[in-house]
């Protein structure tokens, strides 16, 4: 075997193989590594208020269609070959492409509670999530990009074929539109129980649940056949205008009184309905100097408690009836509340204001 033939047979090898190669990544380059079209990538964010858990909750969001490539190439130099007559890239970049996110969540006080950066192959996806820190308007802002997360430089090479000469990623380029924002709203219609809500959420430890706009009624709106609004409502704070009362509070001390009637008995009377949060703990013991202050988590500032008069002479009886009643309403012992009072609650009831429905303590 000549070396003419073996030089000229490899020549035709390599040939063949920088062909092979060039039609290779033409298909590729037309099935998959096309420049995308804009609508492939795009952006959105939402945001939504959840009154139950008192969250602020949403996302910012870049996707990519999954039937869209994420790769690109790009041909920078073209070479020919003489024995095929066929032109093919001596030099290319490869890109992998991936969505990117910038998110940022705006308190009404105009600080930033949220947000962060993010990016992966087919979504990018930053969440809002936490606690309320305010009453107003929340604004979440979503900034959304493609990201070359990799990129490597290839050459040509006619012993070695393609060589990789170079790698970087990391560069960002902002899809057009690159915005998108969404809004929140937690203010009441009406503006007089913001602040009442606002002490639901900055009293320590944590409320079980933050009310409601709709969950408070206003003076005069009580379903009760034996007691009035001032049975319920704390004339004391906010002019006494507005209340929690929880219907099963409402049937449940009806019942109570009727059963007491039964029992030849007169009109019951009660010491202490709703109470807001800060009543509850601050101003219950200036209006009564010496006693302590509420329960951190008294059942008063849900609406489905009361306290009605007694004295040692009809405490137990009382609180028996009471018990008897059905539904059965928690009633605290002699030793916490005294002969002076007989306190009921419903919160074992599930309803409007009382949404999970939890058991009694012991003793109660």
């Amino acid at each position: 075997m000549s070396a003419a033939w073996t030089a000229q047979s490899s020549e035709v090898l390599m040939s063949i193989y920088k062909r092979f190669l060039t039609i290779a990544l033409t298909v590729l380059a037309f099935l998959l590594f096309v420049p995308r079209n804009a609508d492939a990538f795009y952006g959105v964010t939402a945001l939504s208020y959840t009154w139950e858990a008192d969250q602020i909750e949403g996302f910012s969001a870049t996707f990519v269609d999954w039937w869209d490539t994420t790769f690109l190439v790009t041909c920078w130099r073209w070479g020919y070959d003489p024995i095929y007559g066929l032109e093919f890239c001596e030099e290319y970049t490869e890109h992998v492409i991936w969505p990117a996110v910038a998110a940022q969540l705006w308190s009404p006080e105009g600080n930033l509670a949220g947000g962060g950066f993010f990016s992966s192959p087919l979504s990018a996806v930053t969440p809002y999530w936490g606690e309320n820190g305010g009453t107003g308007t929340w604004v979440a802002i979503g900034e959304h990009f493609t990201m070359y997360a990799w990129w490597g430089w290839y050459r040509w090479d006619p012993y070695w074929g393609y060589l990789l000469i170079g790698t970087g990623g990391g560069e960002l380029s902002a899809l057009f539109p690159a915005v998108t924002v969404a809004q929140v709203n937690n203010q009441c219609p009406n503006p007089d129980l913001d602040p009442i809500i606002a002490e639901y959420r900055t009293q320590t430890p944590r409320v079980e649940y933050i009310p409601r706009c709709n969950d408070f009624r206003t003076l005069p709106n009580e379903n009760s056949v034996f007691f009035g609004w001032a049975d319920f409502a704390n004339e004391h704070d906010y002019d006494g205008l507005y209340a929690l009362i929880g219907p099963p509070l409402e049937s449940g001390i009806d019942a109570i009184q009727q059963a007491w009637y039964n029992l030849g008995n007169g009109n019951l009377w009660t010491i202490s309905g709703y109470r807001n949060p800060i009543h509850n703990r601050v101003h219950l013991p200036q209006l009564n100097p010496g006693d302590p202050p509420g329960a951190v988590n008294s059942r008063h500032i849900y609406g489905d408690a009361i306290d009605f008069v007694s004295d040692s002479s009809t405490w137990e009886s009382l609180r028996n009836t009471a018990k008897a009643q059905n539904p059965v309403p928690c009633a605290e012992p002699n030793d916490i509340s005294g002969d002076g009072h007989v306190h009921v609650d419903y919160r074992t009831v599930e309803g409007v204001l009382n949404r999970r429905g939890t058991v009694c303590p012991a003793r109660w």
